[in-house]
């Protein structure tokens, strides 16, 4: 079998497991309550969004270790600068734990806060072991716009949520968007090498429009503090970062 069959079969494999994995837990077939047994509302909802990643993770960390039998990769979980990923990941934390959200599980807001956040950054990690980590690796010697559009449009299968979607319009105001994030979010894994930063873009996006836990219960002031607070901070260490990695090749 020649490389190119070789990998086209590998991103089918990866996108079909992926998919079948991840929905059973996207649409509530098997949850954590039915593996654990009886456990507060809270943890199983918890638990069962972060199963949903579980999927396209494990897959893509099979198909990694595949492709790496062929070629070198360069994107890993922290990147070319550790310390400044591990920096950015930890400023989201800090500030929803600060400012706490309100809830239905009668859990005090700023604990809830921490937790919901450190669930969805989990889980925006597991997504992008899939998207960036693997598949971005995998279409690294294709022309930038096919990679995009073709990572845009398997991210958004994955989702299932055309499944859902009752007009032409919201699909393909959905799979364009995912098409854009798959630019943005490549380009400064390109710039960083690092998943955490992709996860951590990932999660901004979670928190603004799609997200559950953060979706109805944060105000417009409330987001428009986060997200201006993430994305200076952010763009501040990943501008210290680059210098250090610049500083580190001159010495070589």
């Amino acid at each position: 079998m020649n490389t190119k069959k070789i990998y086209l079969l590998r991103i089918v494999l990866f996108f079909l497991i992926a998919t079948t994995l991840s929905g059973i837990f996207r649409y509530r077939i098997i949850t954590v309550s039915m593996l654990s047994g009886d456990i507060p509302t809270w943890l199983n909802d918890l638990g069962t969004a972060l199963l949903t990643g579980v999927g396209v993770w494990v897959t893509a960390i099979l198909a990694i270790k595949s492709l790496r039998k062929q070629r070198r990769t360069h994107i890993s979980l922290f990147g070319d600068a550790p310390l400044f990923s591990i920096l950015m990941s930890l400023v989201p934390i800090l500030l929803l734990t600060i400012i706490g959200m309100n809830n239905h599980y009668s859990i005090p807001n700023h604990l809830w806060g921490f937790s919901a956040i450190i669930a969805t950054l989990l889980y925006c990690v597991m997504e992008e072991y899939g998207w960036r980590g693997y598949l971005q690796e995998e279409l690294k010697f294709v022309k930038p716009w096919l990679r995009y559009c073709l990572i845009g449009t398997l991210w958004y299968v994955w989702h299932l949520s055309f499944l859902e979607e009752t007009s032409i319009a919201s699909i393909l105001t959905g799979l364009g968007m995912l098409i854009i994030a798959s630019w943005g979010i490549g380009q400064l894994t390109l710039l960083t090498h690092s998943i955490l930063v992709a996860a951590c873009f990932h999660l901004l996006i979670q928190i603004m429009f799609f997200n559950t836990f953060f979706r109805n219960h944060l105000n417009a002031r409330e987001k428009l503090i986060i997200f201006v607070t993430l994305l200076t901070t952010w763009l501040i260490l990943l501008k210290l970062g680059q210098k250090k990695i610049r500083r580190k090749e001159s010495l070589l």
